[in-house]
């Protein structure tokens, strides 16, 4: 559902949808409302140099973790904490028939 416009402008300020009335807002694609509220703006060269620089320690960073082991010891505590997430949700999900076989029902 389309927040109204109110509850729009009060997150994103009167500016982001250019008084567009809520009627117009519900026609407007996906796409085009995301153009409307997060502008894509080109970097100049300098933005691209620094994002470049940024992505190289990234990846360097990485590496090292993977080098390291790092990766594996990430991947298990991942998933321990999947497992721990996905039990607490089937036991919420299940305390009725849970209880009902306990108590041999």
């Amino acid at each position: 559902m389309i927040a109204g416009l109110a509850e729009v402008d009060a997150l994103l300020g009167p500016s982001a949808l250019g008084g567009l009335t809520n009627d117009e807002i519900a026609a407007l694609s996906v796409e085009a409302l995301d153009d409307l509220l997060y502008p894509r703006q080109p970097f100049n060269e300098q933005a691209k140099q620094l994002l470049g620089e940024l992505q190289q320690d990234e990846v360097e960073l990485a590496l090292t973790v993977f080098d390291c082991g790092g990766w594996e010891s990430a991947k298990e505590e991942l998933y321990n904490e999947l497992v721990a997430e996905y039990e607490k949700l089937f036991l919420e999900r299940n305390a009725g028939l849970l209880d009902e076989f306990n108590e041999g029902g």
